[in-house]
């Protein structure tokens, strides 16, 4: 996550409850400040798809380097962000899009 995400952000990963599900969260909680665990309330009943919402992406966490290689990093990113064009497009905030699923599983 951390080549595509600046420190703050936020992510929206698809899984399916079974074998890997709970080192997926764990890895998730471990990334963000806060994750929540929604289903859709389109989905089947019976369906295993969940999605994990992750608020306030923490940075890369190196434990050799800790918090020296995530400034950097952030650094990096900043300079790659400066020179992109601006975006048109409105941005959708993460409440909008979360509607129409339910709450913490």
């Amino acid at each position: 996550m951390e080549e595509w995400l600046k420190r703050g952000g936020k992510a929206v990963v698809k899984v399916f409850r079974g074998e890997g599900y709970d080192e997926c969260l764990n890895e998730m909680r471990a990334r963000f400040n806060e994750v929540k665990v929604r289903k859709p309330e389109a989905s089947r009943g019976r369906s295993t798809e969940i999605f994990l919402v992750g608020v306030g992406f923490k940075g890369a966490v190196d434990v050799q380097m800790g918090q020296e290689r995530a400034e950097e990093e952030e650094e990096d990113r900043t300079v790659l962000v400066a020179e992109e064009k601006p975006k048109t497009k409105k941005k959708k905030k993460l409440d909008d899009l979360m509607d129409g699923m339910y709450g913490d599983m």
